[in-house]
C-alpha cells in the first residue's frame, strides 16, 4: 500500500484520502471509494452522534459505547439506526468509511 501519513486505521479498517485511495484504484488496488455525488450533503451530526463515532472509531462495540456514554445500548443502536440513515449505508462500518472519505474526521 502507498505509504502515506494521513492514512488512518480504525476498526481493523484502513482509511485514506479520496485522491490517495483513487491513485491506489487506478494502480490496482482494490479500495472501496465513496463519492460525495453532486446532490448528496454533509450529512448534520448531533453531538451524541459524533460522540458515538468517536468510540465507533476507537474500536469500541454497542455495549462498550453504551457504558462510556452512560445510555442504555437501545440508545446506541437508534443511534446508529440514525448514523446509517444519514450517511445512507446498510452497515456500521460504511458509516466510518463515508465518514472520513467525506473528509468529516476533522469535526470530532
Amino acid at each position: 500500500m502507498a505509504n502515506n501519513q494521513d492514512i488512518i486505521r480504525a476498526c481493523n479498517m484502513v482509511f485514506a484520502p479520496l485522491n490517495q485511495l483513487e491513485k491506489m484504484a487506478k494502480e490496482g488496488y482494490s479500495v472501496p471509494l465513496i463519492k460525495q455525488g453532486s446532490n448528496s450533503e454533509i450529512p448534520h451530526l448531533t453531538a451524541r452522534e459524533r460522540e458515538c463515532l468517536m468510540y465507533f472509531i476507537d474500536g469500541k462495540n454497542i455495549k462498550n459505547i453504551a457504558q462510556a456514554m452512560n445510555v442504555s445500548e437501545r440508545r446506541i443502536q437508534l443511534i446508529f439506526e440514525s448514523l446509517r440513515s444519514k450517511f445512507s449505508v446498510n452497515t456500521d462500518h460504511w458509516i466510518i468509511t463515508k465518514y472520513f472519505q467525506m473528509g468529516l474526521d476533522s469535526a470530532l
